[in-house]
C-alpha cells in the first residue's frame, strides 16, 4: 500500500473499532487532555481511556 501510494509507510486496520482504540493512546498519553463528545463511538472512547490522559466531556450539541 505504500509503494502504491508513493509513501515511506503505511499502517492499514482491518476495522474502524481497531484504528481507534489503538491509535489514539499512540497520539496522546497521561498529561494530555482529551475534550470529547458525550455521543462519541465505543472504540473512540476505549481509547481515550486506554491512553490515560483526562477525558473531559461535553454535552453532545451542548457547550463545554
Amino acid at each position: 500500500m505504500a509503494r502504491f501510494l508513493n509513501k515511506k509507510d503505511c499502517i492499514i486496520f482491518g476495522m474502524g473499532y481497531a484504528t481507534n482504540a489503538s491509535t489514539i493512546p499512540s497520539v496522546v498519553g497521561k498529561g494530555s487532555l482529551v475534550i470529547s463528545d458525550s455521543f462519541n463511538h465505543a472504540s473512540l472512547v476505549a481509547g481515550c481511556r486506554s491512553s490515560g490522559a483526562k477525558i473531559k466531556t461535553f454535552e453532545h450539541n451542548g457547550s463545554i
